[in-house]
């Protein structure tokens, strides 16, 4: 049988890896690229609410939205009984972007730092974390606020790129 237009690498196991989901799956939801762990985590939270759509990043540098003019791919908003709040947003953007955000970010008082083929940044601020991780062509934006799982955003990057 003849196929057109570029197919998706076999995977190993039952699941595509989040990774290859992110780059390939045009219906990605939250639950396909949140680690198993992390996700256990959030939906036994008490009364624990997600909200999916695509938002752009809620990130607070709305210079870096502007500069890179992502494509969301998918924006996960949770709510939780005591107040406390994490979004996420995963996104397309040009694969040259994360000196750019490098840079922005930096401009706006986040620590960067590059592991591997990841640049991440991070910035605490009157008890919001907003961590941005970059890497290729995608970008995951996560902000938050109160009592959420620990290192919600490095646990997400890592879930992702298999990124420390």
């Amino acid at each position: 049988t003849a196929t057109s237009g570029p197919q998706a690498a076999p995977t190993t196991g039952a699941r595509a890896s989040a990774l290859e989901t992110a780059e390939s799956d045009a219906d990605l939801d939250c639950r396909r690229f949140y680690p198993a762990d992390l996700w256990t985590e959030l939906t036994w939270s008490p009364r624990a609410l997600l909200e999916q759509d695509f938002s752009p990043s809620a990130t607070s540098v709305t210079t870096l939205t502007e500069a890179l003019a992502p494509v969301v791919r998918v924006s996960c908003r949770w709510t939780f009984a005591d107040g406390a709040t994490a979004a996420s947003t995963l996104a397309k953007v040009a694969p040259d972007a994360a000196p750019v955000a490098e840079a922005t970010l930096q401009a706006a008082g986040f620590a960067c730092a590059t592991s591997g083929a990841v640049l991440s940044c991070t910035r605490t601020e009157a008890g919001t974390v907003e961590e941005h991780a970059f890497s290729g062509d995608l970008w995951l934006s996560s902000v938050t606020a109160g009592a959420v799982p620990e290192q919600y955003g490095a646990r997400l990057a890592a879930g992702l790129w298999n990124a420390g």
